[in-house]
């Protein structure tokens, strides 16, 4: 699988390279230098510690929706079961209670609110 990159297409993506070092997203931009320096897709994906999938997932990406798609994250963050007043009152009782295990805080959770958690969930 060819990828060309223009001279100001490299520049731009050896720009934000250098801005996303120590980042989650330094190895998406390195993947795409890496596939327009005419590496291939196990290559890369060797030489990141990344799957195969994961090369063309990005490879896609930037194909579709330049340096913007690629790096768009969209895992959104789970809230949880409790609501807001519910977060509230768990955040005052742990600063005033301390609990040793999450096991604990779950029981509580439970009693207060009869929602159910695992102490892995929390």
């Amino acid at each position: 699988m060819e990828m060309q990159l223009s001279t100001s297409e490299i520049e731009n993506l050896r720009k934000l390279q250098r801005n996303l070092a120590g980042s989650s997203d330094y190895a998406r931009v390195t993947c795409i230098l890496m596939l327009g320096m005419g590496n291939s897709p196990s290559f890369v994906a060797s030489c990141l510690g990344i799957d195969v999938s994961t090369v063309y997932r990005y490879r896609s990406a930037y194909l579709h929706g330049g340096a913007d798609e690629l790096l768009e994250n969209r895992h959104k963050g789970y809230w949880g079961l409790l609501d807001s007043r519910q977060l509230s009152a768990l955040r005052k009782e742990l600063r005033e209670h301390i609990y040793t295990d999450a096991k604990s805080v779950a029981e509580w959770i439970k009693s207060t609110f009869g929602v159910e958690y695992t102490p892995q969930g929390l």
